[in-house]
Formats: C-alpha cells, sequence, structure tokens
C-alpha cells in the first residue's frame, strides 16, 4: 500500500514545474538532461522537500551589459529585447510563490561584456533595475545581497533596508551616489573597489560606516587598491562595535590612527586581517611600517586569527598577558611588506621572543611569506609551535629569481621526523639545484614527510623555476609543470587538475599564484 506524502510534500502544479526547470541553473543541470529532472522531481516527494529549496536559494540578476572598453569602464548598454524579456520572465518566476520564499541571497551584476548589445533598446537602460528594485520586497526570507558594478542611490538602499531578514551586503566596484539618507542594519558588511582614492573620495565612500549600526555589525570588510585618508574618518563618532569579530581592511599609513580607533572600539575581534596596497612607494613602505610598529591596540582578548604584517603583531601578543586571556590565537598569517618580502630572519627574531613565543604555544595554523630562507627553521617552528597542524611557507612574490631557499633545503627538510606532531597540510616553496630530477626529489619527499608525519594528509612542494607537486592522501598525486602554472587563469587550473584528480573533491588545494590587480580588471 503506498504511503500518503508527507506534509508538505505534495507534487507541485506542472506549469510551475515547466518554469523550475527553466531556471535550474547551468551549474546543476549541466551533466543531467533535463527530461532526467522532470521524472525524477514529478516522482520523488524528497526532491520537492529538498532540492527545489536548494536550487533556489541564489538568484542572479542582470540589469545592463557594462562594456569592455578601457577608457569608459562604466559605459552601460542593454541586450536584445530577447534577453530583456528573458530577464523580466526570471524575475517574475523568482519573485512568485513558493520560489520567492526559497530565496536567501541575490547577486546583482551586470551581463558579461561580450554579451550582444542592442541598438534598439537604449531607452529601457533604466528599465530591468527599477523592475527589481520594485520586486525586491518580496524576497522576506532574502539574507545576502552583493551588488557587482551597480549605481546605488538613497532609494535603492532604502528597499534594502525595509527587508525584515537582511543582514548582509557586498558591494564590489560600486559607485554610491551621494548624499545618502538610510540606515543599514547588518550584520555583515563587505565593500571592496579598485578605484582611484579621489574617485573613491568623490563618491562618498566613508560615508559607509556612518551607515552601519554599529551595535549589530559582526563582519566588516573593506579591500581598496588605493585607500583615500578619509575611509575610516567616521570611526571617531561612531559608538562601540560590541559585536564586531571579523575584520579585514587595507591600509596606508594616513588612516592607521582611525584603524587604532576602530580597534580599540572593537573589544571582541576574533579574527583580523590588515593588508597594504599593492606596490605602494618606498617612503610609503617606510611610514607605514613605523605607524605600525607604533600602534597600540590592545586588548584584544579574543583573538583567533591575524592576517598581516609583521609590524603589528607585537600590538597584538604583547597587549595581552597569558593569564589573562581568555582566549588563544590560533591562525597567523605574517603578510609581506613590501611585497618581495623578506628574510624569515626577520620573521624568526620576533616570533622567538620570550613576550612572544609564549603567546603562540597552542598555535595550529602558520602561513608566512618570505624572500629567503634558512634551512635551520623548519624544524624550529616546528618545535616553537608543538600543536600546528597546517604550515605554509611561501614565496613572497614568485618572480624573483634568485634562490629561496639553501642548498638542500628540501632534503634537510625530511630529516625531521615528529611521530607526535599534529601536522596535516605542508606547502612549502623552494629553489631546486639546476641538475635536480624534481619529479624524483617531490616523489622521494613525499614518501620520507609521510613516515616522519604519519597525520599529514595534503602536500606542497613547488619550485617556481621548474615544476611543483601536490599530493593527497586520499588521492593521487599530480605534478604540475610551469605550462599549466603560467599559461592558464588560475580557476581554469583548479579546474583542470580537479578533473585529474578522478572527480574527488580536492578539501584544500593550495596553489599560491600569486596575482597582481589591475584596475582595469576589477572594474570589468
Amino acid at each position: 500500500m503506498a504511503q500518503p506524502p508527507l506534509p508538505g510534500t505534495e507534487v507541485l502544479p506542472p506549469e510551475l514545474w515547466g518554469k523550475i526547470f527553466e531556471n535550474i541553473p547551468r551549474s546543476i543541470n549541466q551533466e543531467s538532461p533535463r527530461e532526467s529532472w522532470a521524472q525524477v522531481s514529478l516522482t520523488c516527494h524528497t526532491f520537492h522537500s529538498y532540492m527545489i529549496p536548494i536550487m533556489h536559494r541564489l538568484f542572479t540578476f542582470h540589469p545592463y551589459v557594462v562594456k569592455d572598453v578601457v577608457d569608459e569602464p562604466w559605459l552601460r548598454t542593454m541586450p536584445s529585447m530577447h534577453r530583456i524579456d528573458r530577464e523580466l520572465e526570471r524575475l517574475t518566476f523568482y519573485s512568485s510563490e513558493p520560489i520567492k520564499d526559497y530565496v536567501c541571497g541575490v547577486v546583482v551584476r551586470p551581463w558579461s561584456p561580450k554579451v550582444e548589445v542592442s541598438s534598439t533598446a537604449h531607452d529601457k537602460l533604466e528599465y530591468l533595475s527599477r523592475a527589481f528594485y520594485q520586486s525586491l520586497h518580496k524576497f522576506k526570507t532574502l539574507r545576502s545581497l552583493i551588488f557587482i558594478l551597480i549605481d546605488l542611490d538613497s532609494f535603492v538602499l532604502q528597499e534594502v533596508s525595509q527587508l525584515p531578514s537582511f543582514e548582509q551586503l557586498g558591494l564590489i566596484n560600486c559607485r554610491l551616489r551621494t548624499p545618502v539618507d538610510a540606515s543599514l542594519s547588518l550584520k555583515s558588511f563587505v565593500f571592496i573597489h579598485a578605484a582611484e582614492p579621489v574617485e573613491l573620495e568623490e563618491m562618498g565612500v566613508d560615508t559607509w560606516l556612518g551607515l552601519l549600526d554599529s551595535d549589530r555589525l559582526g563582519h566588516l570588510s573593506v579591500e581598496v587598491d588605493d585607500v583615500p585618508t578619509s575611509l575610516l574618518r567616521r570611526i571617531h563618532a561612531s559608538s562601540p562595535f560590541n559585536l564586531l569579530n571579523v575584520l579585514t581592511i587595507t591600509v596606508v599609513s594616513d588612516v592607521l590612527p582611525h584603524l587604532q580607533s576602530l580597534l580599540l572600539n572593537a573589544p571582541n575581534l576574533r579574527h583580523l586581517g590588515v593588508s597594504t596596497p599593492t606596490d605602494p612607494p618606498h617612503e610609503e613602505c617606510v611610514r607605514l611600517s613605523d605607524g605600525l610598529k607604533a600602534l597600540q591596540v590592545g586588548p584584544i582578548s579574543f583573538l583567533e586569527k591575524y592576517t598581516g604584517p609583521r609590524e603589528l603583531l607585537h600590538a597584538i601578543l604583547e597587549s595581552q598577558p597569558i593569564r589573562a586571556r581568555p582566549q588563544r590565537l590560533q591562525q597567523l598569517h605574517i603578510s609581506a611588506m613590501p611585497d618581495e618580502g623578506e628574510h624569515f630572519d626577520i620573521i624568526w627574531n620576533q616570533l622567538s621572543l620570550p613576550t612572544h613565543s609564549a603567546q603562540l604555544k597552542w598555535l595550529t595554523h602558520f602561513h608566512a611569506d618570505f624572500q629567503f630562507i634558512k634551512n635551520a627553521y623548519f624544524a624550529k617552528l616546528l618545535a616553537l609551535f608543538p600543536n600546528l597542524q597546517v604550515l605554509r611557507l611561501k614565496a613572497a612574490d614568485p618572480r624573483l629569481q634568485d634562490r629561496l631557499t639553501q642548498e638542500m633545503f628540501l632534503d634537510v627538510v625530511c630529516t625531521y621526523s615528529s611521530p607526535s606532531s599534529q601536522l596535516r597540510f605542508l606547502a612549502i616553496d623552494w629553489s631546486a639545484n639546476e641538475d635536480d630530477d624534481l619529479d624524483e626529489k617531490h616523489q622521494a619527499a613525499k614518501d620520507r614527510l609521510t613516515e616522519n608525519f604519519p597525520l599529514l594528509e595534503e602536500l606542497w612542494l613547488c619550485d617556481w623555476r621548474k615544476s611543483a607537486f601536490l599530493w593527497r592522501r586520499t588521492a593521487d598525486q599530480v605534478t604540475i609543470y610551469p605550462s599549466a602554472m603560467f599559461s592558464v587563469p588560475p580557476h581554469r587550473f583548479v579546474t583542470d587538475i580537479c578533473q585529474k584528480q578522478r572527480g574527488q573533491n580536492l578539501k584544500s588545494l593550495m596553489l599560491f599564484l600569486r596575482t597582481k590587480s589591475h584596475r582595469t580588471q576589477a572594474h570589468h
């Protein structure tokens, strides 16, 4: 006897199923014929209960095309009327019952510059945008909204602020039309932009922090190529950010006083990430280094993860006596400033200070960008961090032609044995000799290291002049040559490697392909 369907799992009307399959994302159905999906869905109540919400929890909407023109990075135009009508159909579908209740995240971004534009639809430039904002109130369960290359004003932000479940806003290369009169009660705010400081000043980027509710904000990320001095000036007038636990920010020397105020107003911070602009002038590097060394930010009693220059490490560690720390620092990523990095001796001298090393005993993740490292430091690091699970020693700039390591570096690494070690992931950039057979060298190193570290699950060894080696305990090893590393985009490279792994999930694929950000690329 057939069991009756569970409440809420009845088969949907056929006309609605037809629209559902028209709107299934390509990433889901690219390997399965639509007929197969239809057959499964019409007979499987579980599909109705679980798969439909999963398939429609993210909606991507395209209001216009941004053409790939260097001199006009904001040249907007419209596609064909067929695409416009199709986008309106998608909007109607996603904002209708019951699909609208499944939508948790929305991404608003232009179509690709490769999309063919219309010669007759220019009068409809704001047509799709208006339609979207008029429908926005229907998404009662919407929690996350990301805008990419979109103009924003008070009307848009007011519509966004009315959403009952809304808590995460991301702005990537967006322009803010000032003045803005709105308030945003957010848990997470991400701002990424590649414009010049003057342009950021003109668009009133500093007003964003004035719109945020300091009593609710838990995650703040501000990443820009060139930092305007006004970026954080509204921090002085703000209330304490008592719930802020994640802060990642790009800084220049003129912004450091405001950063100090922000850190003093965030007593419960757990993750701090500090970065600097790409290739700053030497004079700015000196000012920034001196300013970070003089910064007083403590105590940050709950900090678990720090990513940034070593110059700020003293303020984080020395401000927190061991006996007073309710939480211990667990993850440390020392980035390079300047970009080409520095001798690991300098990093080690700071880590090994008694006041610092005592704070680092519980470290589980350590990552350092360097210019040169001596053979002895591998063993010293493992001795300094007895609970280490993840160790990455990375070349700060792989374009450097000088040696990254001393002679026999990898051989010395392989002689270190620690049966009780907790190490699970190891990634090392190193310099091979001209006559080394790297296939043989890497294979032998893998055999020794997996024997010396019984818990090791993943291994990455890379000589940037010749080849690299990737191994995971549950997958075949892969040898990667320069043509693979440098002739294709990183995302394509990841795809190729995943295919070589016969579909197995590479949980942590560390490529370390350092790419410089270019404003023109970011704009488009």
